[in-house]
């Protein structure tokens, strides 16, 4: 048999001069200066990762926050608004007008001529509405304009509070009547519309629709538009049904509105403040 053998000789010094490791100038112990320096590009790396996740994320939260603002909005970009008037007559005695620009909207006027209509802005027109079922009288509510909002509403919301404002706001087919009919059921003289059919009713709105001012970001089918409310007065409801003048104030309606006439002694616009209120003489007494 032939055998073979192998044999494997290391020179002690070579392996002393390895288990030094030069780094720069300097000579470091053993083989932890190479571990050390290892480790360093590790945690920047690691750094590096994590910077780019970071600006991912970023990148990725401030397109979200489009896409909701722009949902919720809605903005009614993909509806234009008629360039010129144009008149359907379908019965002598109802004509639908529908004007131009952002501050005309469309309405159904009964027994009106055209140049009574055109010759005045539709925001003050009156819009009539049947309730739906036969023989019920007609509903009437007047437009109040458009008008500025913000996140902290200038009317409160509607939504969520009556089965008849169903699902997505800007999916509600006849948003207007429907916030109309919630409106007139809880007794609220006014109610306003926003975004598509986002809808927002209170028995004070008559003195907060104006909060912010007035606004042009309206569409033209009378359903306001991103951070526009279209706003609307009930016509046919006795305004001081849903009042809250206090202290035997007697209630009287307007326009848009109510106002309370105070009882003496109270004051405010509700009469919630007394004007016999305690104060001090100095430096000895007080008087009543």
């Amino acid at each position: 048999m032939l055998t073979l053998s192998w044999t494997t000789s290391v020179d002690t010094s070579m392996v002393k001069h390895c288990s030094n490791i030069e780094y720069g100038n300097e000579r470091l112990p053993g083989g932890k200066g190479g571990l050390q320096f290892v480790l360093v590009g590790l945690v920047l790396l690691l750094a590096c990762l994590l910077v780019l996740v970071y600006v991912h994320l970023t990148a990725a939260i401030a397109d979200l926050s489009r896409r909701l603002e722009s949902v919720e909005g809605r903005l009614d970009l993909h509806r234009s608004p008629a360039d010129v008037d144009h008149v359907k007559v379908s019965n002598p005695e109802v004509k639908t007008i529908k004007g131009k620009g952002k501050e005309y909207m469309s309405g159904t006027v009964m027994n009106e001529s055209l140049a009574d209509i055109t010759g005045r802005s539709s925001r003050s027109g009156l819009r009539r509405r049947r309730d739906g079922h036969a023989g019920s009288r007609t509903r009437e509510y007047t437009n109040l304009g458009c008008w500025r909002d913000t996140r902290n509403h200038a009317i409160p919301t509607l939504e969520g509070t009556d089965p008849r404002l169903d699902g997505v706001y800007w999916a509600r087919g006849k948003a207007t009547e429907k916030c109309y009919q919630v409106a007139l059921s809880r007794g609220f003289p006014v109610f306003a519309v926003q975004a598509g059919g986002y809808c927002s009713g209170s028995a004070d709105a008559h003195n907060t629709y104006k909060k912010y001012g007035p606004s042009t970001a309206c569409a033209s089918d009378g359903e306001g538009g991103p951070r526009a409310n279209e706003v609307y007065w009930i016509t046919g409801l006795d305004q001081c049904e849903a009042h809250l003048c206090q202290n035997n104030a007697t209630c009287r309606t307007r326009r848009d509105g109510y106002t309370c006439t105070c009882t003496k002694g109270w004051y405010g616009k509700y009469c919630q403040h007394s004007e016999y209120m305690l104060s001090y003489d100095p430096p000895l007494r007080f008087v009543l």
